[in-house]
């Protein structure tokens, strides 16, 4: 799939995928790079194309591997010329277009049986308050959506919509100056951006422009087996992120008191894992692998800049499996999962770090009751927990650039969030949204309105992965961390030997991409 697949979002989508097998393990295996390794994405996407029927006259498109494969061939050679013929179009003021029939608008999204039906209501929504304009959806098969992107661009048709529904995130094409800058639409419109979840409209921004706007957020807490903490007479995880006793020592004091005959048939875990993304160890313990710049300018020049933290949090997830056995092996976690969905749907785990993925499989357990609580704050750095967003997008070269912002500012309207992303399952990302949001996914697990609200809060403390913040992570990533971090994981090695073999090949790997 490319060295940009982990550089986006292991740990999200709907796939089952998702969450199988300890989150570590699993992690790696769902991207199918990186050793085999938000995200990247784990998507909902079928691996073929979806019907070309809709319930509007709207034109549906299914592109083949090969067609797309063709057309990336130009693509390449051509993106530097779209760059450029397109370059006029970033800046000045919106004026009002003329009403104008027979409008068409291209809308690029994934083959997802899963998103289909929601997104051509939106879609048809829009429509209806927009007449004489038509959304032309082109569905892209799994594992081609950047490459028809490409293609699209090199064939001067640039999407009016786009999201980051495969591995690049929306920076990648920032960086390459070809996505059409909001701001002047935001001031025009007098739109109000202060219904957004602060993380998500902030990181919208490249450059200090507005270049997309935010559709929603998967932020990390913690799943947890209210009947196994009930049984055993442990008091529950907390749903105070700022309570700071509720950190990884008393995790680990929890996850001793839950487990029972690690290694054999009758096993039972504290946890499944300790965190959830490999790619993100150093902030177990509050640290980081780059400096706070690069999160906004989306080019690290330093790594790593908190090495004590990341060798502490990175060791400490080991040693929750292979010294203090409240966590299990990856053998040990796929002999007691057998035919089940999940490792958590086993009923043998109190504890589970993950986002909104696992919610509707989550949903058909009978057989104990689950809730949500915040995870565990490091020892003395500040918090980062992760964050995978989406965000919608449009390029420059727009034939109907004002409609193009209109549609944009549609789907992210109240209205348009509550039916995508908020029928999907995904935290909508206008906290007005939200209501509909737990009305829906409260219908599917079954979950409080305290444990419901606890994830929303987890939205307030999260920091953007740098999959989605950096746009060369895929190259750090695949090769500079991820065979070594493997070897970390299995406990081949230890931290301090996985970040010295690291440093060098990253640091390499930074200068290069800013030479470049």
């Amino acid at each position: 799939m490319g060295t940009q697949m982990q550089a986006r979002r292991t740990f999200l989508r709907g796939s089952a995928a998702a969450f199988l097998g300890i989150a570590g393990t699993a992690l790696l295996a769902a991207c199918g790079a990186a050793g085999t390794a938000p995200a990247a994405a784990v998507s909902t996407a079928s691996t073929g194309t979806v019907s070309a029927t809709t319930a509007t006259s709207r034109a549906v498109t299914s592109s083949t591997s090969s067609a797309v494969t063709s057309a990336t061939t130009v693509a390449s050679s051509s993106t530097a010329s779209f760059v450029a013929s397109t370059t006029a179009t970033a800046t000045g003021s919106a004026t009002k277009a003329p009403a104008t029939n027979g409008i068409t608008l291209i809308a690029v999204v994934r083959a997802s049986v899963n998103e289909e039906k929601i997104l051509n209501e939106a879609f048809s929504a829009f429509e209806a308050s927009q007449p004489g304009v038509t959304v032309e959806v082109i569905e892209a098969p799994s594992g081609h959506y950047d490459e028809k992107t490409d293609a699209l661009l090199a064939g001067g048709t640039p999407p009016a919509l786009w999201f980051p529904a495969q591995n690049r995130g929306y920076r990648y094409y920032a960086s390459r100056n070809v996505l059409m800058p909001l701001d002047p639409y935001i001031g025009r419109d007098k739109y109000d951006l202060s219904d957004f979840f602060p993380v998500a409209i902030d990181f919208c921004k490249w450059q200090g422009k507005y270049v997309a706007m935010p559709i929603d957020l998967y932020p990390q807490f913690l799943i947890y087996n209210k009947t196994l903490f009930q049984d055993i007479g442990l008091t529950a995880p907390t749903s105070d992120f700022a309570d700071t006793t509720w950190n990884w020592n008393a995790f680990l004091n929890v996850c001793t008191k839950l487990t029972r005959n690690p290694g054999q048939s009758t096993a039972q875990y504290g946890s499944t894992h300790a965190w959830s993304d490999l790619r993100t160890y150093s902030w177990v313990y509050g640290g980081d692998w780059f400096e706070p710049a690069a999160y906004t300018s989306g080019y690290p020049k330093q790594f790593p800049i908190d090495a004590d933290a990341a060798i502490a949090g990175m060791q400490f997830d080991v040693d929750c499996t292979y010294k203090y056995h409240a966590q299990p092996t990856a053998d040990e976690a796929k002999a007691l999962r057998g035919s089940l969905p999940s490792d958590f749907h086993t009923g043998r785990y109190g504890m589970y770090s993950a986002s909104f993925v696992p919610f509707q499989s989550f949903g058909t357990i009978t057989s104990f009751a689950w809730g949500v609580a915040a995870m565990p704050a490091p020892p003395n750095l500040p918090r980062r927990s992760t964050l995978y967003p989406d965000q919608w997008a449009t390029f420059n070269g727009q034939q109907h650039a004002d409609q193009a912002w209109q549609l944009i500012s549609y789907m992210v309207s109240p209205a348009g969030l509550k039916i995508y992303p908020t029928k999907t399952g995904a935290l909508p990302s206008r906290r007005s949204v939200t209501t509909d949001w737990k009305q829906i996914v409260q219908g599917y697990t079954k979950l409080t309105d305290a444990d419901l609200n606890t994830a929303i809060a987890a939205a307030d403390h999260v920091q953007v992965v740098p999959s989605h913040a950096l746009v060369n992570f895929g190259d750090i990533y695949s090769k500079g961390m991820a065979d070594t971090l493997g070897k970390l994981t299995a406990n081949s090695i230890s931290a301090s030997t996985a970040l010295a073999t690291m440093t060098p090949v990253v640091q390499n790997l930074m200068t290069s991409a800013a030479a470049g």
